[in-house]
């Protein structure tokens, strides 16, 4: 896929209409992301002398406890994480995962070559390549084969 094609990559491709909508739902999700914050920030703010833009404003111990408790659940959440990869290290470092018909059997270049019916040089020039356009026929067959050079795409 080209990258100018992607439209997170080329807003410009957007309408204009989409766009507005876009930047004002923006505007509005940050504007009320700040206000839920600003009584967190009070102790803060009232430190620096700045009490007067809060109307609730949140003391330092309630401040402290919702600090101390975001800091609790997320270092429990770091904790159980790397409990978790260690046990799966300790379990599973070495074990093979391929288990019956998951697993991904390993493939000579001959028998795919077998397998589609072309020459196993031919397959080497196909691999060598930058890309291919594969147009198959109803028995699995190879039809042609177009492969792209430098800087095309096939």
């Amino acid at each position: 896929m080209d990258s100018d094609s992607v439209i997170i990559d080329n807003s410009a491709a957007l309408g204009y209409r989409y766009r507005a909508v876009q930047v004002l739902v923006t505007l509005f999700f940050w504007c009320a992301w700040i206000y839920l914050a600003l009584p967190l920030a009070s102790p803060i703010a009232a430190f620096f002398g700045l009490d007067l833009m809060f109307h609730d404003k949140m003391d330092l111990g309630l401040f402290l406890g919702i600090f101390l408790t975001i800091a609790i659940v997320t270092l429990y959440m770091l904790v159980t994480v790397i409990m978790w990869r260690f046990y799966n290290l300790r379990q599973h470092r070495f074990i093979r995962c391929d288990y019956g018909e998951r697993g991904v059997s390993y493939v000579l270049s001959d028998e795919l070559a077998g397998h589609f019916g072309v020459n196993i040089s031919e397959l080497g020039d196909w691999h060598q390549s930058r890309g291919l356009s594969i147009k198959l026929a109803e028995n699995g067959r190879i039809q042609y084969v177009l492969m792209a050079q430098a800087g095309e795409r096939a």
